[in-house]
């Protein structure tokens, strides 16, 4: 079966099977930091890689200002950080909807190298702590056009209010 629509305004009119869920493909080597705290997210604290959009604006905004509450603290570089949050605020698998937030700090104790989030308004959470949503400072390019490839992708595969899609870091 088809859904053909014309709900995304200014859009012309498109057509996708419906019976096969789309996948959003997020490439590490296009954004290194974006990918990695979506892989982090979705892999090592088992956050769903199956999400629900939402075009409620509402509730978008919501899930942001949770996430990276206004006047979160910011890294010492202003303008060039941005702060990203998974699940995606366009989703009903957003922050607002969640138990409590986590940033992400690991380190390899043998090497001392590590990846921190930098978002110190949240807690590091325990490993095995599943669930939740996640708030990571990015470079701010990555972030920008992350979040232009994941509209692209909404239009692109007509995923509408309520229609479920996977993330995939590859």
């Amino acid at each position: 079966m088809h859904r053909c629509d014309d709900a995304l305004p200014g859009y012309p009119m498109g057509c996708v099977y419906d019976s096969v869920r789309p996948v959003h493909d997020v490439l590490s080597s296009r954004y290194p930091s974006y990918a990695r705290h979506l892989q982090l997210a979705i892999n090592h604290f088992r956050m769903p890689s199956i999400l629900t959009r939402t075009q409620n604006q509402t509730l978008m905004d919501n899930n942001y200002n949770t996430a990276c509450p206004p006047g979160h603290p910011k890294p010492t570089a202003p303008g060039t950080w941005s702060c990203d949050e998974y699940p995606f605020k366009s989703t009903y698998n957003g922050a607002y909807s969640q138990p409590y937030g986590r940033t992400i700090l690991i380190i390899n104790w043998n090497t001392g190298a590590g990846f921190s989030c930098n978002a110190n308004w949240l807690p590091v959470r325990a490993p095995n702590d599943s669930g939740g949503y996640s708030a990571c400072m990015i470079p701010l390019a990555e972030n920008t056009l992350g979040g232009a490839d994941l509209g692209a992708f909404y239009y692109k595969s007509r995923v509408l209010d309520g229609d479920q899609f996977q993330v995939r870091v590859i």
